[in-house]
């Protein structure tokens, strides 16, 4: 786990969403995925880059209820996740 987080903790926010979005999407041949041109599926995800929070393990929305992070402060949260143009996450009200 150390080495993940090593390589992690020094990634640059905009090496990140190039990895992880745009050019990453085209190594796994997403054609759909990594761009907001016309037809193409409406993925989205808002982040505040300045919000702080504490990783609380029995609030996370996944269905593992373990984390090495239980417990941490960050800086960065997701506030909105759109997946094929519905909202799926939003950070201030529930979503079914």
């Amino acid at each position: 786990m150390d080495w993940i987080w090593g390589a992690i903790k020094n990634l640059d926010f905009h090496t990140a969403l190039d990895t992880f979005g745009g050019t990453g999407c085209v190594g796994y041949a997403l054609k759909e995925k990594g761009t907001l041109k016309v037809g193409a599926d409406a993925d989205i995800t808002i982040v505040d880059l300045n919000k702080e929070w504490v990783v609380n393990a029995k609030k996370l929305k996944s269905k593992s209820m373990n984390t090495p992070f239980d417990g941490w402060k960050m800086k960065g949260r997701v506030s909105k996740t759109i997946v094929s143009g519905k909202v799926v996450h939003d950070d201030l009200k529930e979503i079914s």
